[in-house]
């Protein structure tokens, strides 16, 4: 039957800092996971949540006065067909919005969607085909540019006893699709 699984974790850190230049503070980070098994083997719903501090400039060190939070929303199903023995199928369906306290060039929303064909060829050896697209856009116009990527690619799994070996051959496209205007 149904099912839900629910993991969490985090980390809180109080930075006692020496010196008057910064306050001493808390810091911390928190990742949450909800995965909802409506239909064993059919159909799953998972959220994602994940909250941290991050530069606002990545080429500046990270100190108290280029940090901020950051959160990353993610949630959409899952669906799965086993077609016979050997060969199943996967398609997933996702939207993720993303946040920052002070670099607004972050912001934004994220659809994306993606089909697999799995075929088992052997205990040891896997086939996979993958088609994926993912359409993004930005809050600020200005900062960063909106875009849809297609990716397409074939994958190919061998387990060997003491070590596991796969290659990946692919396409990928990428179409600009920002207007410059928001409303």
């Amino acid at each position: 039957g149904s099912t839900v699984q629910l993991k969490a974790r985090g980390e809180i850190a109080y930075l006692d800092y020496l010196g008057d230049e910064f306050e001493d503070e808390f810091r911390g980070s928190l990742a949450g996971q909800f995965n909802w098994t409506l239909m064993p083997d059919r159909v799953n719903f998972i959220v994602e949540d994940y909250l941290s501090n991050q530069p606002v400039n990545i080429l500046n060190s990270f100190s108290p006065t280029n940090q901020q939070e950051v959160n990353v929303f993610v949630a959409g199903p899952s669906f799965y067909a086993r077609f016979d023995d050997a060969t199943r199928g996967q398609f997933d369906l996702r939207y993720s919005k993303s946040r920052a306290e002070e670099a607004d060039e972050f912001d934004g929303d994220r659809f994306n969607g993606a089909a697999r064909l799995i075929r088992q060829l052997s205990s040891r050896d896997l086939l996979s085909l993958t088609a994926e697209g993912t359409k993004v856009e930005f809050d600020n116009a200005g900062a960063n540019t909106d875009y849809r990527r297609f990716d397409a690619y074939f994958g190919y799994t061998r387990e060997l006893q003491n070590l596991d070996f796969g290659i990946d051959l692919g396409y990928t496209r990428l179409e600009i699709t920002d207007s410059g205007e928001r409303e």
